[in-house]
């Protein structure tokens, strides 16, 4: 069998006589062999003058040859002459109906096998890859839920012991169809753990893979290879047989998800079973299998004149008309789009991770990597429930906690508008050619179509769900999503009928890559077996008009014929009886036209006309083509549409519409980027950490202001940045959260002395707005630390990256410690290197205060032979001036007279220092000092019973004390 003899069944025998038709010679089946051709309906031959009778009775079931119909092409000239009906086919036994012979028939068996078989084996051998991938990546993988391992007590718990290849194969393939896995604990009543009360009974939902998709595909290719050989009719056997291949499709699915089920152990001990064997695999399996068979066994009705089902669904869909077209057309480039940037978005996956295994699991991650990237270029959202208690929480591309760089969703946005445009630029070119369905009355079902599918699809194939017995988790699109679409498929419709015309005149250079969304003729044959078939379900498809005399009839029980070229074996007999249109060369055949030739309105009698598209750009809109006069008169026939050339007024309103609408677009467009890049809570935050970052502290302080005094922000300039090793580093938003009350919270990350700093935040909230279109965010809660120093209570300053802060500028202080106190200022994140002010007195110590250490170094200083020598003066100083009193006591001095007796009792003290006590130890964190002794000598008198009397004596003291460093001068004060 090959596509030489293509629709010989619908070519007609080359006349005997040109003019007169014939009569085709009935040709006896083999003994013992039925006919498979459809019986026609008998209607008596017309009479031509002296027409040439055969001998002996013969039904006749020619039909008089009709009328060459210009509109539709011509059959192949090289097509051979298919066998002619039998004249007289018995009629069929009445024990069953057509339809339920045709179901059991060899060639409908041999169909649903070649669906299930082609379906379920490329899906199979495709999950080898992702198989591949999870056996070599073992343990690290999780398919369950993570309270499982809580359940068992505190010990090792390893999810993938006890999986082999066979189980990893069998879960890619559950994975990939879109199904869902269950953990089924297998703890034994004697168990103490009660593990389906602890939550670890779970069903997780995969969305749906490239597996999936490969599992369509399969059974649509098994179904249309063998039902366009077969003649299978798709009214009603090839329904009701899609719907039983998906069903043991999903049988066979579901039994080796069964037999693959995986034991979880701990140690040698299965504790639970992880199946792929669930209500959702075998409904998932089911819906895949069922939509993949019913496509094949469809365009083996309607588009059989392919070799493969990938050309007939070509032929389809560029042969349908109205909003299926447009449908078909749109979902087909974006669903282009949707795989690419599936595949970038596991490319970037890989790389980021530098795991090269990723890439083999393509089969059950490319499709959900597509959708996240193809929802948010989209501008739609993916949603995150958690319980049904729980407000969902979305992520768009508009979000300020999109954790990602956007800048290539952007981009896919921008590419996703061009296609758009491009589609609406096609649908206007079919528009131009095809008025009938061209019409404000129309433009709502497309846009409903597609918002059904994009529902359908987001519900069922793109949703992850974890169901527990305590909690149910969900991530996939949000639920208005689908409205996001039939936006977008308004605008395209809108754009078709308002100025897209006018644009596709006025710019012939785009004419080859808009040909393609014009209307293509339905070769006639076609038409003829779909009606011969009884395919049509009321007026759709719109395939045409059949032939003369094809009408349809029901199977006749027997064998099916070999296939023959352009249709089906078990379509119309051939002849010109059947009224089909013979080959280019005979008679009746239709005239070819020439590649130059203008193009000719295609009307088929019975439907409303249209005109096929010529191979130059037109130069003007063309006007809609009438319909058939054949067709003025059959009831139902579609009116034709009338289309006027526009005038100069409605031009400029179309192209005023066209630059409003485009200037919206791109104000849109604009306005989201800005948003996005400049305006956000995030960019604000962005700006102000990396401000931080990079040492501009007066740039933070413009962007934020810091919630302290003037006096207390000293250490919050630049001068306090340019330490060595001050600033952060690595400092990025990790996350943002918007609050209840609107505000944004953005979690910080940054590296500081090493160690990574990730509980820092910062609250942004609005101010009014920006250019009266932005919000204006700023930042409610900056972000500043505090430093505590410690010191020695001689310093009243302190020296902080190179700017000198005292008490004043603290925010607070301690002097609790006798010999040590500390003052605490405000800064920004960072390490920060404290010493003392220069003095000539001592030397200081360079100790380190971090932002990110709960305490610091304590400041130390050495003192100089230089604050000895001032002490020793000082000391010196203050020992003459004690020995000029005449107390006995002199006050606050290191020397005195002390007596068991009054003091009362003596009087008129003369001090004289004979040795001066010297400096022999100093103290720089109490600031005291310590001496040698010293000698005095004094001269007093003394009350006795004779009276006042002279006397004399000599004293040794040590001169300790507290000094003070103030304005470069030292000061001493004796200890009592």
């Amino acid at each position: 069998m090959n596509d030489a003899t293509v629709l010989s069944s619908h070519t007609p025998t080359t006349p005997a006589q040109a003019g007169v038709p014939t009569t085709p010679t009935p040709v006896p089946p083999a003994a013992g062999q039925p006919t498979g051709a459809i019986p026609m309906p008998q209607v008596p031959l017309p009479q031509t003058a002296a027409p040439t009778t055969p001998a002996g009775p013969i039904p006749s079931t020619a039909q008089p040859a009709a009328t060459a119909n210009p509109a539709q092409p011509a059959a192949a000239p090289d097509a051979q002459p298919a066998a002619a009906a039998p004249s007289n086919p018995a009629a069929p036994t009445a024990t069953a109906s057509p339809m339920v012979k045709e179901l059991v028939s060899q060639g409908n068996m041999q169909a649903i096998g070649a669906s299930i078989g082609i379906g379920v084996i490329a899906a199979i051998v495709l999950s080898i890859l992702p198989a591949i991938a999870l056996n070599s990546l073992g343990s690290s993988l999780n398919f369950g839920s993570s309270d499982l391992s809580s359940a068992f007590d505190d010990n090792i718990f390893s999810l993938t012991n006890g999986m082999n290849f066979f189980h990893y194969l069998v879960f890619s393939l559950v994975i990939g169809l879109g199904g869902a896995s269950h953990t089924n604990p297998s703890a034994s009543p004697s168990d103490s753990i009660d593990l389906f009360s602890s939550g670890s009974s779970n069903l997780i939902a995969y969305p749906l893979g490239l597996t999936g998709v490969v599992l369509v595909i399969g059974a649509a290719y098994g179904a249309y290879m063998v039902a366009r050989t077969k003649g299978i009719r798709f009214k009603f056997a090839g329904l009701v047989s899609g719907f039983i291949s998906g069903l043991i499709s999903a049988l066979v699915i579901t039994l080796i998800a069964a037999i693959g089920q995986a034991p979880i152990v701990d140690g040698t001990t299965i504790r639970a079973h992880l199946t792929g064997a669930t209500w959702r695999t075998f409904l998932m399996t089911f819906l895949l299998g069922t939509i993949g068979s019913l496509v094949g066994y469809a365009l083996a009705q309607y588009a059989s004149d392919s070799k493969t089902v990938f050309r007939a669904f070509w032929q389809w869909s560029h042969r349908t008309r109205g909003f299926v077209r447009s449908t078909t057309e749109v979902l087909f480039l974006q669903l282009a789009l949707f795989l690419v940037a599936a595949i970038v978005g596991l490319f970037a996956m890989t790389f980021h991770v530098n795991q090269g295994l990723l890439l083999l699991m393509f089969p059950i991650t490319l499709l959900m990597i597509g959708e996240f990237v193809f929802t948010w270029a989209t501008l739609g959202a993916m949603s995150l429930t958690q319980g049904a208690d729980q407000l969902p929480q979305t992520a768009s591309l508009f979000s300020t906690n999109l954790d990602m760089t956007v800048w290539p969703i952007w981009l896919l946005f921008v590419l996703f508008l061009a296609i758009t445009c491009w589609t609406a630029l096609r649908a206007s070119a079919r528009n131009m050619y095809d008025s009938a369905y061209m019409g404000w009355q129309h433009i709502w079902k497309m846009p409903v179509a597609v918002m059904i599918f994009w529902l359908l699809s987001n519900v069922l194939f793109g949703t992850i769900g974890n169901a527990s017995s305590s909690d149910t988790t969900t991530i996939g699109p949000a639920m208005w999503d689908f409205l996001i679409m039939g936006i977008w498929a308004v605008l395209i419709e809108i754009v078709a009928m308002t100025f897209g015309p006018t644009i596709v005149v006025s710019a012939p250079a785009l004419w080859p890559i808009l040909v393609g969304g014009t209307v293509r003729a339905t070769p006639q044959p076609v038409v003829d077996y779909i009606y011969a078939s009884g395919a049509m379900f009321g007026k759709w498809p719109t395939w045409g008009t059949p032939s003369e005399g094809v009408t349809a009839r029901p199977f006749d029980g027997g064998p099916n014929p070999s296939a023959t070229p352009g249709g089906p074996a078990n379509g119309p007999a051939g002849g010109p009886g059947d009224g089909l249109v013979p080959p280019a060369g005979t008679a009746g055949a239709a005239p070819v036209p020439s590649p130059d030739a203008a193009p000719a309105a295609v009307t088929t009698p019975g439907t409303a006309a249209f005109t096929a598209a010529p191979v130059t750009a037109p130069s003007a809109i063309p006007a809609a083509p009438a319909a058939s006069p054949a067709a003025l008169g059959v009831p139902g026939a579609v009116p034709a549409a009338t289309a006027t050339a526009m005038t100069a007024q409605q031009k400029r309103t179309a192209i005023i519409a066209g630059a409003v609408v485009g200037f919206l677009v791109l104000f849109g467009v604009v306005y989201a980027v800005l948003s996005s890049a400049l305006f956000s809570a995030k960019s604000v935050a962005n700006s102000y950490v990396a401000a931080i970052a990079s040492g501009d502290f007066d740039k933070a302080n413009d962007i934020a202001k810091p919630a302290v005094d003037q006096d207390k922000a000293a250490l919050l300039t630049d001068k306090a940045s340019e330490g060595e090793n001050t600033r952060i580093s690595n400092a990025r938003i990790t996350q943002t959260t918007t609050n209840a009350d609107g505000s944004v919270t953005a979690q910080l990350s940054y590296t500081l002395g090493g160690k990574e700093i990730t509980s820092d935040s910062i609250k942004m909230v609005t101010n009014g707005g920006k250019f009266l279109i932005f919000k204006n965010w700023t930042v409610a809660e900056p972000l500043v630390k505090t430093i505590k120093v410690s010191m020695p209570d001689l310093l009243d300053s302190v020296v902080v990256n190179g700017v000198t802060v005292s008490a004043k500028n603290s925010i607070s202080g301690s002097d609790d410690s006798s010999s040590y106190s500390y003052l605490e200022f405000p800064v920004y994140p960072g390490t920060y290197k404290v010493t003392a002010p220069k003095s000539e007195y001592y030397s200081s110590s360079t100790v380190s205060a971090s932002t990110n250490a709960d305490s610091n170094d304590t400041l130390k200083l050495t003192s100089t032979d230089k604050l000895k020598s001032a002490i020793d003066k000082e000391v010196k100083s203050a020992t003459d001036k004690c020995a000029a009193s005449t107390e006995a006591e002199p006050e606050g001095c290191p020397f005195g007279y002390s007596s068991y007796y009054s003091t009362s009792r003596y009087r008129n003290f003369k001090w004289k220092v004979k040795n001066y006590a010297t400096v022999d130890d100093i103290d720089m964190s109490s600031s005291t000092f310590s001496t040698k002794e010293g000698d005095v000598t004094m001269n007093y008198e003394y009350h006795s019973s004779d009276g006042w009397e002279p006397d004399d004596g000599s004293r040794s003291f040590t001169a300790n004390g507290h000094f003070t460093i103030a304005d470069g001068k030292v000061s001493i004060s004796f200890a009592n």
